[in-house]
């Protein structure tokens, strides 16, 4: 056996890893760029589709706008600031913005703000292929009533259309349809959910002009706009908010974060009055108390000077008293204070002002006021998520928690700053104490009169406190401001979808994937060898030649032809050949497959022809015995042929052999009749005995075997053979096929493999080089004329 050859000495010198890792890399676009015709036309079609996707949606704009958060320090209300929460230790771990956030974003405003532009009614007008949102230029104003818009469950969609004079409404809610006709305005059109009136507005630009209307229920509507249409941004460093809002309308996403800010500031402006005025009627009930009490001082007063003949105070009390004025003003402080104190007690303890604010009495006691604060803040948050949520929102138990956990603490607070207090006023009266002594010397009356005077003077200073605490709820009231101020407002309209660019570049690029991803698959799920590529990623075995399409399905060609690529192929196969029987003896080609179909037959009936034309004495041997071919194919006898030879039935086998007319150096040997004992008659001497007589007639012997993966035979003809060709088919073969090539050369079955690949579609892009260049040499004259139909005779 030769072991080095030429036909494989070029391709290990460029069997490197770069050269590999290029060619692979070649093959891998040459797959895709066969079908580039396919890929670009489902490109176009993308575009188009594209272009009809874009005809098909509403322009998108989004508005931005910005409010500050005003610190709520200097207004009259019942909230405390954070910072001095901190100051006290009672910290919330929350912003100011991001109260205020929740607040912007509730149902409760959302509800005001649906209800005052409508948003729960949309207009549209068809345009191209998508509709357009009219906002308030609708030509038609559609009502229901409070409990049609509260009993919607779903979307209630028709369309008005001008018809025959009138017009006429067609629509469907839920599965119940909704059809009318109507003939004046406003017209009143009954409904699953109620009666609904629709009006004509004859100021509108769209006159006439067929219009869908959505209704849903003004709810839903709020609810969506808090959840997900509206979205707010806090930063970090103020006490700012963004809000951004998306419409199809330019006038509708204006007037939505508008109508929010305002109608926002508007509902801070009215608590804040609310607070003011609970505060004041609190004042004003406690002053008509004091009223009563500081008239019954005086009137005492009065009284004790009348019953003691007084007209006026000694001054020199004033001497012996100079020593305790300071501790008669802390006492008068604590007992203003304890008072105070009490009256908080008794509202707290009251039941009927459960879940009432607590005013603000001016308690100099902060842990207790800024306590008190954060109980009144906790109510009106919950009063805001009250309105747009039910009793089993969990943010609302936890609220409910907080809340009633703020009372308890309040309650603590003031036992607690009572018990100070009263201490405070024990350690002044001990201190009075010691002055007592010295005012023993000091007249009765005098005495007792100071006495009542205090009490004068404890009422006098709470009085006049409490009407300071009036007069300050009262101006509150008068010159609330907006707790925000806008920062910007929301006039520009940035469009952000359709965003066409994008469109045209997401479709284009499925468009490109989408053919691409098919071919993918179907390369990855093809099992079948397509060309020399796939058989050199997984054999090492040497590929002779490639063997184009044989377009016209006849077995044999003009070979003296230089426009058939075949006829160019199997001479390059022959010199390529003729190198591998470099030996003097080495004459005998065999030629098999793995199954049936793949051209071995094909291949051995050219290939003999082609070694013909050399001037050269050719042999063809059927041995296929179990399925013979070659006298169909030829179009000569198989009565007799090799087993008629091996069979003993005859002993001369130079009367079996048949002389081509169109090729005088060719010679055929049939298969013969089909024997009962193929292997039997191929491992016999007679067949052995049978090639040392055609090697010394012949210069080159070639023998169409039986497919190796089907039957055994050619591994008993392999003995007698140099060289054996094995055929796969593009397309056809799998590479299944080529594994089981690579076992037969491990195990040796088959003497010296070489491949050829047969039915290979040169018309690709992957052989453009072959295309172009052709296999003649574009010489003008002709050749040889050879039977047409393929046969010999």
């Amino acid at each position: 056996m030769v072991q080095n050859n030429p036909i494989n000495g070029t391709a290990q010198q460029f069997s490197q890893p770069a050269f590999k890792e290029v060619s692979n890399l070649r093959d891998v676009l040459e797959n895709y760029l066969v079908y580039w015709k396919w890929i670009v036309a489902v490109m176009v079609l993308s575009l188009v589709a594209a272009v009809f996707f874009l005809m098909t949606q509403a322009p998108v704009f989004e508005f931005k706008a910005s409010v500050l958060i005003i610190d709520p320090k200097s207004q009259m209300n019942e909230l405390t600031i954070l910072n001095e929460l901190k100051e006290v230790g009672l910290n919330t771990n929350t912003k100011l913005a991001t109260n205020e956030e929740k607040v912007l974003k509730s149902t409760h405003l959302m509800k005001l703000v649906v209800g005052e532009l409508k948003l729960h009614t949309t207009y549209s007008r068809k345009i191209s292929l998508h509709w357009e949102d009219m906002y308030n230029e609708s030509p038609y104003l559609v009502t229901l009533s409070e409990e049609g818009y509260t009993a919607l469950k779903d979307e209630m969609e028709f369309t008005i259309t001008k018809k025959n004079g009138g017009y006429s409404v067609h629509g469907k809610y839920l599965k119940e349809k909704i059809v009318a006709d109507i003939k004046t305005f406003p017209a009143t059109i009954p409904t699953p959910v109620g009666e609904m009136v629709i009006e004509k507005m004859d100021d509108s630009a769209y006159k006439d002009i067929t219009t869908r209307v959505t209704i849903q229920n003004p709810v839903q509507a709020a609810i969506w706009l808090a959840n997900s249409g509206v979205k707010s941004e806090i930063d970090k460093n103020a006490d700012e908010i963004r809000l951004t809002f998306r419409s199809n309308n330019i006038q509708r996403g204006q007037d939505v974060l508008k109508s929010l800010i305002r109608l926002y500031n508007q509902d801070a402006v009215d608590q804040i009055t609310q607070s003011a005025a609970f505060t004041s009627v609190f004042i004003d009930n406690r002053l008509k108390l004091l009223t009563s009490e500081l008239s019954d001082v005086e009137q005492k007063i009065e009284d004790y000077k009348q019953t003691n003949e007084l007209t006026n105070i000694n001054s020199d009390a004033e001497m012996f008293l100079s020593n305790n004025l300071r501790l008669n003003e802390e006492s008068l402080q604590a007992e203003i204070q304890l008072q105070l104190i009490e009256f908080m007690e008794q509202y707290v303890k009251n039941p009927m002002n459960k879940d009432q604010l607590i005013p603000d009495l001016g308690l100099s006691d902060k842990g207790l006021m800024n306590v008190i604060n954060e109980y009144n803040m906790l109510l009106l948050a919950r009063k805001k998520i009250q309105e747009g949520t039910s009793d089993r929102n969990p943010v609302l138990v936890s609220m409910n928690r907080q809340i009633d956990e703020a009372h308890k603490a309040i309650q603590t607070s003031i036992a607690t700053s009572k018990k100070g207090f009263s201490m405070s006023a024990r350690k002044i009266a001990d201190k009075n104490s010691q002055f007592r002594g010295r005012l023993r010397d000091i007249p009765r009356q005098e005495r007792e009169f100071v006495e009542i005077k205090r009490q004068q003077q404890v009422k006098e200073a709470l009085y006049v406190f409490l009407l300071q605490k009036g007069e300050e709820a009262q101006m509150s009231m008068a010159v609330a401001t907006n707790k925000a101020r806008l920062l910007n407002e929301p006039d520009e309209a940035r469009k952000v979808a359709p965003r066409t660019m994008v469109v045209f570049v997401v479709f284009l690029m499925v468009g490109f994937l989408l053919p691409v991803s098919v071919i993918f698959l179907q390369n990855l799920f093809n099992t079948r060898v397509r060309n020399r590529s796939d058989i050199e990623r997984i054999s090492k075995l040497p590929v002779l030649t490639e063997l184009a399409h044989n377009k016209n399905n006849e077995t044999i060609f003009d070979h003296h032809s230089n426009e058939i690529p075949n006829a160019e192929l199997f001479r390059l196969l022959r010199a390529k050949l003729q190198f591998l029987l470099g030996a003097e003896n080495d004459k005998i080609v065999l030629v098999t497959s793995t199954q049936p179909g793949e051209g071995k037959t094909f291949v051995s009936v050219n290939l003999a022809i082609s070694l013909a034309m050399l001037d050269k004495k050719v042999i063809l041997v059927g041995l296929d015995l179990r399925k013979p071919m070659l006298s169909k194919i030829l179009n000569i006898s198989n009565e007799q042929g090799v087993t008629s030879y091996l069979a003993g039935q005859v002993n001369d086998y130079h009367p079996l052999v048949e002389r081509s007319e169109a090729y005088p150096n060719l010679n055929v040997l049939t298969a013969g009749i089909i024997p009962p004992n193929p292997n039997e008659l191929l491992i016999s001497k007679r067949f052995d005995t049978l090639f040392e007589e055609l090697r010394k007639e012949y210069d080159y012997i070639v023998l169409d075997t039986s497919p190796v993966g089907a039957v055994s035979d050619t591994y008993l003809i392999d003995r007698v053979a140099d060289v054996c060709l094995f055929v796969c088919r593009s397309d056809y073969s799998d590479t299944r096929n080529i594994d089981f090539i690579n076992r037969l050369d491990a195990e040796g079955s088959l003497n010296r493999i070489y491949l050829i690949i047969n039915d290979v579609n040169f018309e690709s892009h992957r052989y453009t080089y072959y295309r172009k260049y052709g296999y003649g040499y574009g010489y003008s004259y002709g050749s040889p004329a050879e039977a047409k139909d393929g046969k010999l005779k």
